[in-house]
């Protein structure tokens, strides 16, 4: 069953993504906003990879590293590539500055979390990976 459906294997690597860190930090608070950061972050290379025809889109969680959404195209034009590229970090730049301005004029500490988390997460996916190794 876990084969067949890809939200199941979703929520399977969600769940044993957050129990990793629950049981090396237990602060929940800390975890949920880092799972927001993710997901947000994630969901834009879905909709780009959505938008553009990818088929068998799937978004896993991988402890200590993180999330990919990966999914198959016959053939991807190299301009709509580079913007599933950038559909995660760019957007969650935006968001980091946000959150960071927001941080500015109310002072409230979960907001600074969200400015860094947001602003690392995303200012490190930008590292370029060779993938043709």
């Amino acid at each position: 069953m876990m084969r067949s459906n890809p939200w199941l294997r979703t929520l399977f690597s969600l769940a044993l993504y957050i129990s990793v860190y629950y049981l090396l930090f237990r602060d929940l608070r800390s975890i949920g906003l880092l799972v927001l950061v993710i997901v947000l972050h994630e969901l834009g290379h879905y909709i780009a990879m959505r938008a553009f025809g990818y088929r068998n889109l799937e978004m896993l969680f991988v402890p200590m590293l993180g999330a990919y959404v990966s999914g198959q195209h016959a053939s991807v034009e190299p301009g709509k590539r580079i913007i599933v590229l950038f559909a995660g970090p760019i957007p969650g730049l935006v968001l980091g500055s946000m959150f960071g301005m927001l941080y500015s004029y109310h002072h409230e500490y979960i907001l600074y979390l969200l400015a860094v988390m947001f602003i690392l997460l995303n200012l490190f996916n930008l590292i370029p990976i060779p993938t043709d190794m």
